[in-house]
């Protein structure tokens, strides 16, 4: 901990948070951050220092990342061949360029769409905004700027920038409708990234801050548990402890309705301990999905996972 951080807290007794560059065993550069704490006694003296650290590489290299798409973006508007479009609300004819096929997800080989078609690519959850905000367009003359999403027809999902104008003849009768389009799905990703990762901080925070209320162990634990549960929307979370025999039993949990609890459950997986124990204590750890019909040992009532 830095002599500067060390005197503020020394003179506020209360948090700092900063982050720092390090450099990994193999010359790499990452990324920390330190939430320090000072700890004070009945009569606010300080204590002792309390730090809790993390790595934040990842997300500095997904900042990074962003800024320098947005920085691509920027000069990508002058050059960039944007996808136009155009409806002739009288003959109701698409028209539209050759890289609209690509952001639709169609082979520009075929004929444009009918507008009806073209519609059907959209997401049913954005299709009636998307509908309004045309027809809002249309009775009152205004132009029009939405991120929506389509579908592609092999199924992929993908953000597209909308923005659109109105034509009118001299008596102000609509007559075509026009605009352009832009995928903007990396950018809806990395934005998608930075949330989910902001929203992982928040729980970290959440745990230090019940930490620095309380060093009791079983507190730490069970906040723990509650607040991961919590943010996934998960059934269960628990925490286990192994015996030197690989045997376990639950010490904390936080469940939902109607889940029956297992605290305090004792459990032997002899798969676990002979198969899996030694490269489990290793660090190498897997999770498998297609696990067939589990069965059960008349012997102990436990479960045995039978994998592929």
């Amino acid at each position: 901990m830095p002599l500067q951080q060390i005197e503020t807290l020394l003179r506020t007794k209360g948090t700092t948070t900063g982050e720092h560059r390090v450099i990994g065993p193999d010359g790499s550069f990452g990324w920390q951050e330190w939430t320090n704490q000072a700890i004070c006694d009945e009569k606010g003296n300080v204590i002792e220092f309390q730090a809790i650290g993390r790595d934040i590489s990842d997300r500095k290299l997904t900042e990074e990342k962003l800024h320098r798409s947005e920085a691509i973006l920027q000069e990508a508007h002058r050059v960039a061949h944007l996808g136009s479009w155009e409806l002739d609300l009288i003959a109701q004819k698409l028209n539209w360029s050759e890289e609209m096929f690509y952001i639709m997800g169609l082979n520009p080989a075929q004929p444009e769409p009918s507008y009806e078609d073209f519609l059907k690519l959209s997401h049913p959850d954005d299709l009636n905004m998307y509908l309004q905000l045309i027809e809002q367009a249309l009775a009152q003359g205004t132009s029009y700027e939405v991120d929506r999403r389509i579908i592609w027809p092999n199924g992929v999902i993908r953000y597209i920038e909308c923005q659109g104008n109105v034509a009118r003849d001299a008596q102000g009768k609509p007559i075509r409708l026009f605009g352009t389009m832009r995928d903007i799905t990396d950018r809806k990703q990395f934005e998608q990234t930075l949330r989910s990762q902001a929203e992982q901080e928040q729980i970290l925070r959440t745990i230090t801050a019940h930490i620095r209320r309380s060093l009791d162990l079983d507190t730490i634990l069970t906040t723990t548990v509650t607040e991961v549960r919590q943010f996934f929307q998960a059934d269960r979370v628990l925490i286990c402890r192994f015996q030197s025999d690989w045997s376990g039993v639950v010490v904390v949990e936080s469940v939902g309705d109607p889940q029956m609890s297992v605290l305090g459950n004792k459990f032997r997986d002899p798969c676990f301990a002979t198969r899996y124990a030694e490269l489990y204590s290793q660090g190498r750890t897997q999770v498998i999905e297609d696990i067939e019909t589990a069965k059960m040992t008349p012997a102990t009532g436990n479960f045995l996972p039978h994998f592929k």
